[in-house]
């Protein structure tokens, strides 16, 4: 059920294409998870009956599903929730209406995921779904979308870890 006491809508399908890497953060070596942030481009598509209005950038996006490559087979799909704001300043772009079977591309997407390291260690790659939503004015009135995208190949060991060390507070 959705907040209004809707049945909820499934979530519109995208493609995904320019996929960067950002940044893997790894805690140090104590640490039991590392986080990953990746870039992309996305085109969702209008899977229903009507039109849909959307916006040009998610605003917030609810979990990431992970399989990771654990050395032992491809793994299972898990649920990352991360209920993580990433659209910048609260503002909404006005909606562009999309019909049925049509197209709408998000031009530029960031998400972040966390990562369960294995033995200690990250694990060499991982595949992700990301669950965004995307939210436009339609008026005076805002309007919101769910989509998931289609899987997406990470590898981890592309480039060294970065490790944050620990920050010490000065007591007052």
């Amino acid at each position: 059920m959705s907040l209004h006491g809707q049945p909820a809508k499934a979530p519109l399908p995208a493609s995904v294409w320019d996929v960067t890497r950002a940044y893997v953060l790894d805690y140090g070596p104590k640490a039991p998870f590392m986080m990953c942030a990746v870039g992309f481009k996305a085109a969702v598509r209008n899977d229903r009956q009507t039109e849909i209005r959307i916006g040009s950038e998610p605003v917030h996006f609810g979990a990431a599903e992970l399989r990771v490559d654990t050395g032992k087979g491809a793994g299972e799909w898990l649920r990352n929730l991360m209920l993580d704001w990433i659209g910048g300043d609260g503002k909404y772009d006005q909606c562009s209406v999309v019909p049925p079977g049509g197209t709408y591309e998000l031009p530029k997407v960031s998400a972040s995921f966390t990562l369960k390291k294995i033995d200690g260690r990250v694990p060499p790659s991982a595949t992700v779904r990301f669950h965004l939503g995307v939210g436009c004015m339609d008026g005076k009135t805002i309007r919101s979308e769910s989509i998931l995208t289609e899987a997406i190949y990470v590898d981890t060991s592309a480039t060294p870890e970065r490790y944050i060390e620990p920050i010490a507070i000065p007591e007052k």
